[in-house]
């Protein structure tokens, strides 16, 4: 059970960095 919830944690994690690196790319480079 703990591992599953380690596992959708970790997902969202990765999901949010991802998210949060395409804002500071639009932040430097302007709207595409």
């Amino acid at each position: 059970m703990k591992n599953i919830l380690e596992m959708i944690l970790y997902k969202l994690l990765v999901k949010y960095c991802e998210s949060y690196e395409d804002i500071e790319n639009i932040k430097q480079n302007g709207l595409p």
